[in-house]
């Protein structure tokens, strides 16, 4: 058809079709325009991330090379020590404790708090200590067999036998007791 001969009808539905284009061009631009904005911004602020994680880096290096020169050891990064941390709990904090000097174990105690228990012996000679965490329940009968096995010279005698919360023939009845109720 040409274009002269249209109807006005056939000129409304075109120019209604133009229009159509029109807004959807300019929308395709817009949404164009918005992606490269974004995509500025997403740029802007990421340079501003490595930027923060440059100076990061920097100061660590920085702490890193006073404390290798301070201590001549390194620090444990956050990650590391994160990684290796315990979850805190205050039931877990009772467990059986060594006091050792010289690489020997001296003394064998137990607490419901080993942590602040430990600082307590002042009356002996010790520079290092251990733990086994246990139950409440479980401490007298813990520190007992660690007492008769390995017998720490600061642990009391009496007669024969290490001083423990529980001696030695009392452990073996507790033993038989246990294997009496299983069977």
């Amino acid at each position: 058809m040409n274009f002269k001969d249209r109807t006005p009808e056939q000129w409304q539905e075109s120019r209604k079709r133009g229009i159509e284009t029109a807004k959807k061009n300019r929308e395709e631009r817009q949404k164009l325009i918005d992606k490269k904005s974004q995509d500025s911004l997403d740029l802007v602020f990421g340079i501003a991330e490595k930027r923060a994680e440059l100076k990061k880096l920097e100061k660590e290096i920085e702490v890193q090379t006073v404390a290798l020169e301070l201590t001549k050891t390194n620090l444990y990064t956050e990650e590391k020590i994160v990684e290796s941390s315990l979850p805190f709990n205050n039931n877990d904090q009772s467990g059986v404790y060594f006091l050792i000097n010289d690489m020997k174990i001296v003394y064998v105690g137990q607490s419901v708090n080993v942590y602040s228990r430990i600082p307590q012996h002042v009356d002996k000679r010790f520079d290092r200590y251990a733990i086994v965490r246990c139950e409440r329940n479980l401490l007298d009968l813990m520190e007992s067999l660690y007492i008769h096995v390995i017998r720490p010279k600061l642990n009391g005698n009496y007669g024969d036998d290490k001083a423990a919360p529980i001696s030695f023939p009392g452990l073996l009845d507790i033993a038989a007791g246990q294997m009496k109720e299983a069977a």
